[in-house]
């Protein structure tokens, strides 16, 4: 799977002519001060539309696309991860294939997140993207009767402060994480 560093991804950006120099130190800056993605502090200052993200993603980093308007959810497979951890990192399951889970995900590149999956589920994961704004409406959709805790899969705060702990001991701390970045 494509692993793509910090600096490497706003510079492919610049390549791609989707941005300049000046926006990726303008975005960068902004992103520091809030905390946010990369990718999202691009969107929110309309450097960058959703469907150009998705489109540089998809081609330049070889990820699939999840079209998520219609996805009907499976109740077996969304309880493999509870709805708290879907919206902390954006992250619908959608398949489960004997022992490989897909998943839609604002960030593929993510690692922390696609190894606390793995880790938890005891799945290999095969992520596809999509928007944040599909993976938002099809999280409402496929927990909007479930409670928060109690499902089956990942658990409550402390088992994933304690699979959180486990994923970062590995150190994947020097890869693109635009959900942390």
């Amino acid at each position: 799977m494509a692993r793509i560093q910090k600096r490497q991804f706003g510079q492919a950006l610049i390549e791609a002519k989707l941005i300049s120099d000046k926006q990726l130190a303008e975005a960068l800056d902004q992103q520091q001060r809030e905390g946010e993605t990369l990718g999202f502090t691009l969107l929110k200052m309309n450097l960058l539309s959703e469907s150009q993200l998705m489109k540089f993603l998809t081609d330049q980093l070889g990820f699939e696309y999840a079209n998520l308007q219609n996805y009907v959810s499976e109740p077996g497979i969304i309880r493999l991860v509870p709805q708290n951890i879907a919206v902390k990192y954006q992250v619908v399951p959608l398949l489960k294939v004997k022992t490989t889970l897909t998943v839609a995900m604002v960030d593929p590149l993510d690692n922390f997140v696609m190894d606390m999956l793995r880790e938890s589920t005891n799945c290999e994961i095969k992520p596809l993207i999509s928007t944040w704004s599909e993976i938002r409406n099809a999280i409402e959709l496929a927990y909007k009767d479930r409670m928060v805790e109690g499902e089956d899969g990942i658990g409550d705060e402390s088992s994933i402060r304690q699979i959180a702990k486990s994923v970062s001991e590995k150190g994947h701390n020097d890869f693109v994480d635009l959900a942390h970045v």
